[in-house]
């Protein structure tokens, strides 16, 4: 049988991916599953499993397992209900050119069960090379050097406001220097 969920045969390969295997063929020792492109829709999803499970080579296969992800978080992919609030935390982040980026360090943050386009949308503060790199911007955007005279402000030291921010939970700088809110 030839594969006709649309999940399975117009999967993009830069796109979220799970390789979904049939646990009756693995238990019998033979590899049956096929990648299908992740959707923010878990009956989509689950439409693409039942046709795996169908051309299985064990006869009345029922059960399945996700047993690899492609371009994204492991832990995403450990679900279909995680791999579904993945993608859609990605297209809720679709504005930002590395969206997938942005949603990877969240995960390694927050883990999979908190994945909300709204949520990582608030608390994102931005790239930065580092803390102390946040530290200094936080300074310029508050204007809170105001007060400080000229003469002062080389003594003020980013570096150690940075490590405090981050010390505190105030911020969480993640992968590829995306920087959230710790409190969000």
């Amino acid at each position: 049988m030839t594969y006709t969920h649309p999940l399975i045969i117009e999967r993009d390969t830069d796109a979220p991916a799970l390789w979904v295997g049939c646990l009756a063929a693995y238990n019998a020792g033979k590899l049956h599953g096929e990648w299908m492109q992740a959707s923010s829709d878990t009956a989509e999803m689950f439409g693409a499993i039942e046709e795996i499970l169908k051309v299985s080579p064990e006869p009345h296969a029922e059960e399945w397992d996700i047993m690899d992800t492609d371009n994204m978080p492991a832990e995403a992919g450990r679900t279909l209900d995680s791999a579904a609030a993945y993608v859609a935390a990605l297209e809720g982040l679709s504005h930002h050119a590395d969206a997938a980026e942005i949603v990877a360090a969240w995960v390694e943050w927050r883990g999979a069960d908190e994945m909300d386009a709204d949520k990582i949308t608030d608390a994102y503060l931005g790239r930065f090379d580092s803390v102390e790199d946040y530290a200094a911007q936080y300074l310029d955007d508050s204007d809170a050097l105001r007060e400080v005279p000229d003469w002062l402000r080389p003594y003020v030291s980013t570096a150690a406001l940075g490590r405090d921010m981050e010390i505190n939970g105030d911020v969480y700088h993640g992968k590829n220097g995306h920087t959230f809110n710790g409190h969000a």
